[in-house]
């Protein structure tokens, strides 16, 4: 290229575009280069915004999603000053797994998760997903014209078992389908209503399918709709309780479990991978802080006293949210508030039963004492009918018992002074 063909290039690229049409065939390759640099430009240094919202964050947790070299950030949480975060590798493949510590002077970690304080590590796929079995789970592909929700495995919620544990990520799933089958052959209109899982080419399960419905009660109350609330406390016992027919403890009632068919005015429960069979050892994952008793308190098994505990808190969080019909204008009491004051009223309400109990007991023994008493004289009377005594006097049988050796003594001693006063007046 000469020199006047390169100054002819820099005045093309200065052109406006309607006059750099009749040139553009000459340049094509310049562009082609220029427009490849750029995209690896933005591939390694441009954050993209979250596009999708983490729903099972809680208040102080926070999810970002931004493009990384030659890995691609799949989900991220920041919960409790520790970024934990999964990526995908665009030259290894498969799935990886970071964690670091954040500072208050970093809102964002290092671009590279190489320098994170936990390297990234491979997530071996086996131990999250377990292996689909014809004979025991049913199959049913994804489709959105279904109207089905794929529950997916929460990998960075069991990050503390993807390396190492007493149990496996898989065994959480695999309890879970175990439940869902039965209650896929048990079905109940206010119970989440199962329709299979999915798999992969590697026969991996991928995701748990059920109906989908439009909100949980927690986004619902939260959003301020109007409903009948005695329909929902009445639907959400008749789920408990066909749970309870089966054998069935589903061990984490809250609102965000009840899901909400807005049409129909209809409440269901879901999220099953609490559940338990009743009296089995409560382990593995179960139960939510504030909404479930503690485990000391169910003696370390399941049982139906945990969904009943956590149903009358259910109640309590419903009137303190305004029992189905929300003010505007009104502010309502925090979560955590709710729960300590319903647990409060509880614990009080238990000790008046305790304490009414307890009288109930004294009164009884009281009375059974009195009986006891009273059955007493009683039979002494019949006693002494049957005797043909009066009952001043007394059996002549007991008077031959009770009475003392003494005046046989007395006897004694007299007759024995006579006989030493008959030896002395012989000698």
């Amino acid at each position: 290229m000469t020199a006047n063909d390169g100054l002819a290039a820099r005045q093309v690229l200065t052109m406006p575009y309607f006059l750099q049409q009749r040139r553009m065939f000459f340049l094509f390759p310049c562009y082609t280069l220029a427009a490849y640099q750029l995209y690896l430009i933005r591939l390694s240094t441009l954050a993209m915004p979250p596009n999708q919202r983490n729903e099972g964050a809680s208040s102080k947790t926070k999810s970002v999603s931004y493009i990384i070299p030659d890995m691609v950030l799949v989900d991220s949480v920041l919960e409790d000053n520790i970024m934990r975060a999964t990526f995908r590798s665009l030259k290894l493949g498969g799935l990886w797994y970071a964690e670091t510590k954040m500072t208050r002077g970093n809102s964002k970690p290092d671009r590279n998760p190489s320098y994170w304080d936990s390297p990234p590590r491979k997530i071996d796929m086996q131990v999250v997903r377990p292996t689909y079995k014809a004979t025991e789970m049913t199959c049913t592909k994804f489709s959105n014209r279904d109207r089905l929700f794929s529950k997916e495995t929460n990998i960075l919620r069991y990050a503390n078992l993807l390396f190492g544990g007493l149990v496996r990520i898989k065994d959480i799933v695999l309890r879970e389908i175990q439940t869902c089958e039965i209650l896929r052959r048990h079905p109940h209109p206010n119970v989440c209503l199962y329709k299979g899982v999915d798999y992969d080419k590697h026969f991996q399960v991928t995701g748990l399918l059920f109906e989908r419905y439009d909100a949980n009660l927690r986004d619902f109350v939260l959003d301020q709709h109007h409903f009948d609330v005695w329909k929902c406390i009445q639907d959400i016992r008749q789920g408990i309780a066909h749970m309870h027919s089966l054998g069935l403890v589903h061990c984490d009632i809250k609102p965000s479990n009840i899901l909400v068919d807005i049409t129909a005015q209809r409440f269901v429960v879901g999220d099953f991978d609490s559940t338990h069979k009743i009296d089995a050892p409560l382990e593995i994952k179960w139960g939510t802080a504030g909404w479930t008793p503690k485990a000391v308190q169910t003696a370390g098994r399941a049982s139906f006293d945990i969904d009943l505990y956590a149903f009358d808190m259910l109640k309590a969080w419903l009137r303190a949210k305004g029992s189905g019909k929300p003010m505007q204008s009104s502010r309502y009491m925090r979560t955590m508030d709710i729960l300590e004051e319903a647990k409060q009223q509880m614990e009080d309400a238990e000790g008046k039963e305790m304490r009414r109990k307890n009288e109930n007991r004294k009164n009884i023994q009281f009375k059974t004492s009195a009986v006891t008493e009273n059955s007493r004289a009683a039979k002494k009377q019949v006693y002494l009918a049957h005797s043909k005594l009066p009952p001043t006097q007394e059996p002549t049988r007991k008077i031959q018992v009770g009475t003392s050796p003494a005046p046989k003594s007395e006897e004694a001693k007299k007759a024995h002074g006579e006989d030493n006063a008959r030896l002395r007046n012989y000698g």
